[in-house]
């Protein structure tokens, strides 16, 4: 599956061959690594490397300062300043977006997929031709029966060739990380990002960047989706609070971490109130804010009451033009798009004006013309570490929506930030496959403390000493030839003197341009020196995260550089060629992780609902009266009706598979999962000062500080059942496939049993039973897409659910079941609290029965899966549904009434004869998508 070669600086080139499955053609995705034999970052620090033998005799010191080679510009002869490197990666700039522009995703290629293959439009738009040739010919004769109508209103709907659902693939990273330039350079359009998520808003609200709205006009539009009433009331609640606290009543057993945290949360609060009361004169200032705050400190419910009603009146009277529940503008231009868009979310008010951003959810921009968001919607989230915890579950609420995720840091801190290990660790499992960590700001530091700095790490850097020693040779050239030419610019005026000085300039040209060639090989080999070690680094910490020969895949961009080269100004002395940027590698990646759904939507509407329909008008147009007809009517009807109790076999049998592998088995082992995390406990209390365990219990159970990684209580105290839970996990995925094939299989079976009863019957030798077969066989193909899309509905929840189960956060199964003891323990206060809350702790543990915490998690685990089944199995059932029924009434369409409608007769005819055409020209269209296929098929065989 892996193509790999070194190139010339000694790093490794790896072409993964993916997504063989889907029917999506293959992709190919390029990773820079170092190669295997390259000595790994652990080895021991070397000094100032001294020349050996196997050197080329060009090897200079890489740490001599370059511009040691001065040039000798006059006033006759100018050359262009080698200024000091130095770009700001976090600008964008000012960037022409235009199609000519220096630089757009325009001049890249489609990833080589079948899904991106260029005769797939040409299909597409032949299939639209076809069905609006069909549309004219039901409408032609003014014909308003039942049968008619149906089918036009289908051909128009299959005129549209429905879009996959879009891959959602989510941003995380810490602030500063290069988020929205990331986004800024894959969709292409310079700032926007920066323009929706401006100040301080970009760290507090998820916004989502897909395609254009289906109502949508302009080039760029936003829904901006506020939280419901009973959020809103969160929200308030938590931030009075948490002013309340740090501002009146600080807990005297705060550390000086838990301090600034509450400090924090106060600030935050009152920016927050001072946003939304602007309007207000308690809030006018932030000295009046204060004073009203104090004033009503004794009175924590009556001032969050006032503050709700306040907030809700405000989105009402803000957006009487909108929904209640959300907010739509459009623009036609980036510029047009800040003015509407900055006031909702900007961190302070303007004009006076309510900023609303603390009570928006998340933001939806739908954007016209984005290669890459067509099929992907990019989620830019705000974190999973805010102090604010309505923020935080609207985060991981998000990402449960999520297919994949992209994990973002700058290159110099990526390798060993424990946030990023930590990220990997907690989300690896559930975006399995389509989880990578992008490294930006390469360009940044580049010069020859960084090549000292690679190779006291024992990283090659041969080529940047090459092309180093080679530019040092090219300006010397340079500096020559200008002596030359002030040399002869000395003599007399002469026609051999102007001669030999236009035959000098040629050369110093040449050597200029070749100087600046090497310079930018020089400092490109550098930052592909780093990328190298930079990913390497990172699959040694991730690989014990990882499955069994699982790839990490790391992508190193330069989104400055980018812009750059769509025309933003610059002082940098060199700039990165367009594939070393790294931007046009992760859009390729992205377009390429979207191609497999791609291609299942086209193939699904070709096989089943056009191959169905097309079928289904053949059989109307040849249609005929028949003795029986209701008989076969009945028989066609019989597999619809075993359908809700197949699916209520499905959903019964997985409720007691759920309850006997997790439930009972969790329940039998909590006398031992009791006893073991009360030994945690008593551990804690003995060897932990008790400060430190009265933080943990007023953070209900996760807590850090600056000298110590976050730590969870709850994973510690739940770590025998999570080992259990893990091993019985696979077993009900087993079991649940296994009953979701036996249900489609038996419905499958009903189908054929059907389609044999069907052909015994007198009735059926006057009917066309070939052509009802053939779109019979399009039908059975949607049911095994029904099939195929619940388990992929199915299984992408229930990793949701195991996360849930597994991991410490707010909304864990574990972490609300413990959540009354953290709630009694906070409450304790003064001489005696610490002795309250151990017991008031070790009590909670040590509940029996149904009460016990651990019981309770089991419970809400297997009632999780359970109730995703029961949501899933409600979506499943409505797709089969429309299935039987289009079933029944295209049989019914190819039996005439015994008195037939004569306005139906032309357009029968007329049909007739269009299909004896269009049918055939189908057939072709089949068999030109599997050549398309073939061809990406046959270079993933050569691949292997």
């Amino acid at each position: 599956m892996f193509d790999s070669f070194l190139d010339q600086s000694g790093v490794r080139e790896v072409v993964i061959a993916c997504y063989k499955d889907f029917q999506g053609g293959w992709c190919d995705v390029k990773l820079r690594a170092l190669d295997k034999d390259q000595p790994s970052a652990s080895q021991s620090v070397l000094g100032k490397r001294k020349k050996t033998d196997d050197d080329d005799d060009d090897y200079v010191d890489l740490f001599d300062d370059e511009t040691d080679i001065k040039l000798e510009d006059d006033d006759e002869i100018k050359d262009e300043d080698d200024g000091e490197y130095e770009i700001n990666s976090d600008d964008d700039g000012d960037i022409d977006n235009s199609d000519d522009a220096p630089y757009n995703e325009g001049k890249e290629d489609f990833p080589k997929c079948a899904a991106y293959d260029p005769e797939v439009p040409k299909i597409k738009a032949d299939l639209s031709t076809m069905l609006g040739e069909i549309q004219i010919i039901l409408q032609a004769n003014h014909c308003d029966s039942v049968h008619v109508k149906v089918f036009n209103r289908k051909a128009e709907e299959l005129r549209h060739v429905p879009k996959p659902k879009p891959l959602k693939i989510a941003l995380l990273g810490e602030a500063g990380a290069g988020k929205s330039s990331v986004l800024n350079s894959l969709i292409d359009i310079s700032d926007l990002a920066r323009a929706v998520a401006s100040g301080d808003s970009c760290t507090c609200v998820a916004t989502e960047y897909g395609a254009a709205f289906s109502h949508q006009d302009g080039k760029f539009a936003a829904q901006v989706h506020y939280y419901d009433n009973e959020q809103i009331q969160n929200v308030v609640q938590e931030h009075v609070n948490a002013y309340l606290e740090f501002t009146f009543n600080p807990d005297p057993d705060w550390t000086e971490d838990d301090r600034q945290v509450a400090r924090h949360k106060a600030r935050t609060a009152l920016k927050a109130f001072q946003a939304l009361f602007c309007g207000k004169k308690e809030f006018k200032s932030e000295e009046s804010a204060e004073k009203f705050l104090e004033l009503n400190k004794d009175s924590a419910s009556s001032l969050v009451s006032s503050m709700f009603g306040w907030a809700v009146n405000l989105l009402s009277h803000e957006h009487e033009d909108s929904k209640k529940d959300h907010y739509y503008r459009e623009a036609k231009d980036t510029d047009e798009f800040h003015e509407l868009i900055d006031p909702l979310l900007s961190p302070v008010p303007r004009n006076k004006e309510a900023a609303l951003w603390p009570l928006v959810k998340y933001v939806s921009i739908g954007i016209k013309g984005s290669r890459v968001l067509e099929n992907v919607t990019i989620a830019d989230l705000p974190g999973i570490n805010d102090t604010n915890q309505v923020k935080v579950n609207a985060c991981l609420e998000h990402l449960r929506e999520c297919d994949g995720l992209w994990i973002v840091a700058q290159i110099a801190r990526a390798s060993d930030n424990s946030n990023v290990n930590n990220m990997f660790w907690r989300f690896e499992e559930r975006f399995r496959g389509k989880i990578a960590i992008v490294c930006t700001r390469i360009d940044d530091d580049i010069g020859p403390a960084l090549a000292r700095d690679l190779e006291e790490k024992k990283v090659p850097v041969k080529e940047y000493a090459k092309y180093l020693a080679q530019e040092k040779k090219a300006r010397a050239q340079v500096s020559f030839f200008k002596a030359k030419i002030r040399s002869r610019m000395g003599a007399l005026p002469s026609a051999k003197r102007a001669k030999k000085v236009k035959a000098l300039k040629t050369d110093r040209e040449k050597w200029e341009e070749k100087r600046d060639d090497l310079a930018l090989r020089k400092w490109t080999a550098l930052v592909t020196a780093r990328n190298g070690y930079v990913t390497m680094r990172l699959q040694q910490e991730m690989a014990l995260h990882l499955p069994e020969g699982g790839k990490l895949l790391v992508f190193c961009v330069s989104n400055a550089h980018y812009q750059i080269l769509k025309g933003a100004e610059t002082s940098a002395t060199f700039v990165l060629r367009p594939e070393d940027t790294g931007v046009p590698a992760l859009r390729d990646y992205a377009l390429s992780l979207a191609a497999p759904g791609v291609m299942q939507a086209f193939e699904d509407y070709l096989r089943h609902r056009l191959t169905a329909y097309l079928k289904g008008l053949e059989l109307w147009a040849i249609s005929r009266y028949v003795e029986g007809g209701k008989e076969l009517l009945g028989i066609v009807k019989q597999p619809h009706a075993v359908l809700g109790p197949a699916l209520e076999y499905y959903q019964t049998s997985l409720h007691t598979l759920a309850v006997e592998a997790i439930t009972e088995k969790l329940i039998e082992r909590t006398p031992k999962h009791t006893r073991l995390a009360v030994e945690v406990f008593e551990r804690k209390c003995k060897n932990q000062h008790w400060a430190t365990n009265k933080a943990f219990m007023r953070k209900e159970g996760r807590h850090k500080t600056a000298v110590a990684p976050p730590e969870s209580w709850n994973e510690q105290f739940s770590e025998p059942a999570i080992k259990v839970l893990n091993k019985k996990w696979g077993q009900v995925n087993t079991g649940q496939g296994g009953l979701n094939a036996n249900v489609e299989k038996s419905l499958l079976g009903e189908v054929d049993e059907m389609m044999k009863a069907l052909k015994v019957r007198p009735a059926s030798e006057f009917l066309d039973m070939n052509s009802f077969e053939v779109m019979l066989l399009g039908q059975t193909k949607g049911i095994r897409n029904a099939f195929r899309d619940h388990q992929q509905r199915y299984a992408q929840e229930t990793k949701n659910i195991k996360v849930e189960a597994t991991q410490d956060r707010p909304t864990s199964f574990f972490a609300q079941a413990m959540r009354p003891a953290y709630e009694l323990c906070k409450a304790e206060t003064g001489e005696g609290s610490v002795a309250r809350s151990n017991a008031h702790f070790v009590s909670h543990l040590l509940r029996e029965g149904n009460e016990s915490p651990f019981a309770v998690a089991a419970t809400a685990t297997t009632a999780a899966i359970v109730e995703n089944a029961k949501a899933q199995v409600k979506i499943l059932e409505k797709g089969l549904d429309e299935i039987f029924d289009d079933i029944y009434n295209y049989f019914d369409g190819m039996i005439d009434t015994e008195v037939a409608n004569p306005k139906e007769q032309p357009v029968r005819d007329a049909l007739k004869e269009f299909l004896k055409q269009a049918g055939p020209e189908f057939e072709k269209t089949l068999e030109e998508l599997e050549k398309i296929k073939g061809k990406y098929s046959a270079k993933v065989t050569k691949t292997e």
